[in-house]
């Protein structure tokens, strides 16, 4: 690696998403899940008078600049994707695209609020890519209610658990090619993922 490419393991002294990410890559503007607090909602209704409009940033759409999925990416070191929006169920397909495209001259951070079948999808499809990734899966709180009230479009703490625990302990199905030998784990396969916590307070 150079100096300007780093790794998982490197230690960071730089700030938002340079604390883990040398880049950032997003494919969508807007996230349906509407999160209160987000801060590239309050950046784009700054910079963009559409997204002003009541309702606008929760219809979640791909940025017609972004076609590219991430292909004209080069090598950066360590990608965060996404960082302005979360990966929905609606836009897996292209996500998964962007992560494989990444994932060519990268190692991809997967930051989301996670859905259960988005994780599963994710798990199954870039198993062959273990050491590049690393998951880090934002559950705010344990009490439903309070993640209903911040963060009203996103899944509730049990599903984000969920998504936790089976990136951990999901079963990937591989060719084994009729020899019956044991489909290991994810836990065995090498997927990395840590839990970040947005705000303590939300744990009071």
């Amino acid at each position: 690696m150079t100096k300007d490419k780093t790794t998982f393991e490197d230690e960071r002294t730089g700030t938002g998403t340079k604390e883990w990410s040398d880049f950032s890559y997003n494919i969508c503007k807007g996230c349906e899940h509407g999160c209160l607090y987000c801060y590239a909602k309050t950046q784009a209704c700054r910079f963009d008078k559409p997204m002003r409009i009541p309702g606008q940033w929760n219809r979640q759409k791909l940025n017609p600049t972004r076609r590219a999925l991430g292909a004209d990416v080069g090598a950066k070191g360590v990608v965060m994707f996404p960082t302005s929006h979360d990966i929905t169920p609606r836009f897996l397909r292209q996500s998964l695209q962007t992560i494989t495209n990444l994932l060519r001259n990268n190692q991809v951070l997967i930051v989301s609020k996670p859905h259960l079948a988005v994780v599963r999808a994710l798990c199954k499809e870039l198993a062959g890519q273990k050491d590049k990734i690393l998951f880090r899966f934002t559950i705010g709180s344990l009490k439903k209610s309070t993640c209903a009230f911040w963060e009203p479009g996103a899944p509730p703490p049990r599903e984000r658990i969920s998504a936790l625990q089976h990136a951990f302990n999901v079963r990937v199905k591989q060719d084994t090619g009729g020899s019956g030998q044991a489909i290991p784990t994810a836990r065995e396969i090498g997927y990395r993922v840590c839990v970040r916590v947005v705000w303590a307070a939300f744990h009071r």
